[in-house]
């Protein structure tokens, strides 16, 4: 009876507040927020190994990152992988331990350890609790200095990639990336190639490539060391200084990326996928660098084209039911990545689905965004901000960003107001400034018996044959 009778009494306590509200009138949209970052404390070791600590004491864990300035943009001509190779041999072995004893001592600890490569830098990650820190990094810092790179676990890697690759052929979706990354690029830009390389590349690569990938790369003067979590910056020094101060500088070698240049005109490469029910489409060209003044202006813009709420999205898949999803995005790199349209579409609509691809990409160009849409686009890129800065490996991450294109320490804190400064018209002058429908790189893997003539109907671009690796059949 009692519980019955607190019930009611909350019922008649907050019945008047439920007969205020009006259910007929749409609620305010809240203010928009801002975005500051935690401050930033920085220092650097006589070897030239920079630091960046940042306090955040909520939970007792550390993480921590090491991040090299180079990446697949360094790897030797016709050996696409080196980096990646090389990431995935660090933590194989050192005079001391071997690639299990290395693994089993991490996971005693409780410790994440993971390394990596992107085109624009190789990473090394470790997520410790704070109590157990200062033997994590003596671990991190033994795999670090001391990789023996043993010969049988660079067989092993090396025929696992090899697998993975081979594999990748049989998948429509990865067929249609690497071709559009061969075409659009070439073969002597690493842009051309994933990150992991490719058959050929990975073939080509012997221990030696990473044994001197690592000598050269992997220097202090060419890192920064991250830190995130409970702790603070004087406890960063002392232990950068106990486990990394006599790590020895190096002359870096200067990487220089052969520049890349669109299409004379639009093409479309097609890969024959027999009997294949749905086509991968991707399309696009040279799009920008991460440290462009447009980059604000090309976040929204390819929300607006590209995102799962996008103009592509709603068209392809919400209105002609072609599609699961329709998207666009620029990849930013050091030099100029790709724009990239993507979708994978039913075969007997791949024609019609490139008019819609056009379609949209034209109205970039040729039409202002009305003020409603680009309101709510806006609104929804910089509500969405704040969630990547929650955690300590987003934290981590986005100094990282800091750290590869020498952004300074206040860069996210003017973030929101830059978003806020970006009108309509520049989304206009965006379309036309970096989308160029008579320049298109398109590639499409799918049934070539059923494909093939609609293509070449649509009058947007000679239809060229490509085998799976992106080489032109005669």
């Amino acid at each position: 009876m009692k519980h019955i009778y607190f019930l009611l009494l909350l019922f008649v306590m907050t019945k008047p507040t439920f007969a205020q509200l009006d259910r007929t009138i749409q609620p305010s949209p809240a203010t928009l927020p801002s975005l500051s970052l935690p401050h930033i404390q920085r220092a650097e070791l006589s070897n030239g190994l920079k630091i960046m600590v940042v306090e955040h004491h909520k939970l007792p864990i550390v993480n921590l990152e090491l991040v090299f300035n180079s990446g697949a943009d360094a790897d030797p001509l016709g050996k696409a992988g080196v980096a990646n190779l090389t990431s995935n041999m660090i933590d194989e072995g050192t005079p001391a331990k071997s690639s299990l004893q290395i693994a089993d001592a991490f996971d005693f600890l409780g410790t994440q350890f993971s390394a990596s490569a992107n085109y624009d830098g190789s990473y090394l990650t470790l997520l410790s609790l704070k109590e157990h820190l200062d033997e994590s990094v003596q671990i991190f810092s033994e795999v670090l200095l001391t990789p023996t790179f043993p010969d049988s676990e660079f067989q092993r890697i090396k025929d696992e990639l090899l697998t993975s690759l081979s594999q990748q052929k049989d998948r429509a979706s990865s067929v249609a990336a690497n071709v559009f990354s061969k075409i659009l690029y070439g073969e002597k830009n690493p842009y051309g190639f994933q990150v992991a390389g490719v058959e050929t590349t990975v073939k080509a690569i012997a221990l030696d490539d990473v044994k001197n990938y690592y000598e050269k790369i992997y220097a202090p003067n060419n890192a920064t060391l991250i830190v995130v979590g409970d702790v603070t910056k004087k406890e960063v020094v002392l232990f950068a200084e106990k486990y990394f101060g006599k790590w020895k500088k190096k002359n870096i070698p200067t990487v220089k990326i052969n520049s890349a240049e669109n299409i004379s005109e639009t093409a479309i490469y097609l890969v024959d996928k027999p009997n294949a029910p749905q086509s991968e489409i991707r399309l696009g060209q040279i799009g920008a660098t991460r440290t462009t003044n447009d980059y604000f202006t090309l976040m929204l813009f390819q929300h607006i084209l590209g995102s799962s709420s996008g103009r592509l999205f709603l068209n392809l898949r919400e209105e002609k039911g072609y599609t699961y999803g329709a998207y666009a995005n620029f990849a930013y790199r050091k030099n100029a990545g790709p724009f990239i349209a993507s979708a994978a579409v039913k075969s007997e609509v791949t024609d019609s689905s490139l008019i819609e691809f056009l379609f949209e990409i034209n109205r970039m160009r040729e039409e202002t965004v009305a003020d409603s849409e680009f309101q709510m686009y806006k609104t929804a890129v910089i509500q969405r901000l704040p969630r990547s800065f929650e955690t300590v490996s987003q934290i981590t991450d986005n100094l990282a960003t800091l750290a590869l294109f020498n952004f300074p320490d206040t860069y996210f804190n003017t973030y929101v107001e830059r978003l806020k400064t970006v009108s309509q018209n520049d989304i206009l002058e965006a379309g036309k400034k970096y989308l160029l429908p008579t320049q298109l790189v398109i590639v499409v893997v799918g049934d070539k018996a059923t494909i093939q003539e609609p293509l070449a109907k649509l009058n947007i671009g000679k239809v060229i044959l490509c085998d799976t690796n992106g080489n032109i059949l005669k």
